[in-house]
Order: structure tokens, then C-alpha cells, then sequence
């Protein structure tokens, strides 16, 4: 392999040397493995109902997160199914 020729400078013997190394070099295994990032565990559904003439909005959070698809609105439907019960509950013993 000869050097590449250049109009700037006189090739040296180092700089010979190091061009014929080139060949030679390669990247070594590091220890380091790229992470993966955590998926959340958790949900957040923002709910606004009325309830028995009763505004409600809040939020309510499920952990361990439901799955992407069906599962996530058969959460948020079950989560508004519940809001309705405790609410008309506490209608009921006259705590609202």
C-alpha cells in the first residue's frame, strides 16, 4: 500500500508508518449494552361526570398500566363505573 500523495507535505517516515497501521485498527467490545427505556406502569385517566346532578371531575391513576387498545378504554370504563358507585354511595349516607 502506497501513501497518498499530497502537494502539502513531504511524507515521513512516522507518517508512513501510521498509514500502513491504519489497516490494523479496529473498535473493541465495550461492557457498556445500551439501555432500554422503562415503559410506565402507570395510567392516568382525567374523568368529568355528572353524577345524580353532581359535577365530578378528578383523575384516577391504575398501576400496573393497563395494555394499549381495548384493555386501556375497558379500564376508563371501569374506572367511570366505579366513580358512579362510590358517588351515588355517598349520596345515599348524605355525605354529599
Amino acid at each position: 500500500m502506497a501513501f497518498p500523495p499530497c502537494a502539502h507535505y513531504a511524507p515521513t517516515a512516522a507518517l508512513i508508518h501510521l498509514f500502513k497501521r491504519q489497516k490494523n485498527w479496529y473498535a473493541t467490545p465495550t461492557d457498556k449494552r445500551p439501555r432500554m427505556t422503562k415503559k410506565p406502569n402507570k395510567k392516568t385517566f382525567h374523568l368529568n361526570a355528572v353524577i345524580d346532578g353532581h359535577l365530578i371531575s378528578g383523575t384516577v391513576a391504575f398501576s400496573p398500566a393497563p395494555g394499549p387498545g381495548i384493555f386501556t378504554e375497558l379500564a376508563r370504563f371501569e374506572a367511570q363505573r366505579i366513580l358512579q358507585h362510590v358517588v351515588r354511595e355517598q349520596i345515599a349516607s348524605g355525605h354529599l
